[in-house]
């Protein structure tokens, strides 16, 4: 499932930024500014789904017990 969430954001990510470039040689003020629009809502819904799967990934690993000493360990002296 992660990676379907990770192809998702990225190709959201990737038709934002065709989006928004190709707004910027557009000469119609009002498609440009349409288009521009739909760069920003797919960047932020990458965002969004990069977020989403960030906090999934870390949820899900926190049963996992740390076993480190605060104590320093005792040191051998070398012969």
């Amino acid at each position: 499932m992660p990676d379907l969430v990770q192809w998702s954001s990225a190709l959201l990510a990737l038709l934002g930024l065709v989006s928004w470039f190709w707004a910027a040689g557009m000469q119609m003020p009002r498609l440009k500014r349409q288009l521009r629009r739909v760069a920003l809502c797919a960047a932020l819904a990458s965002a969004l789904l990069q977020a989403a799967e960030a906090s999934a990934s870390t949820a899900g690993s926190r049963d996992v017990e740390l076993w480190a000493s605060a104590a320093p360990m005792p040191s051998s002296p070398v012969t």
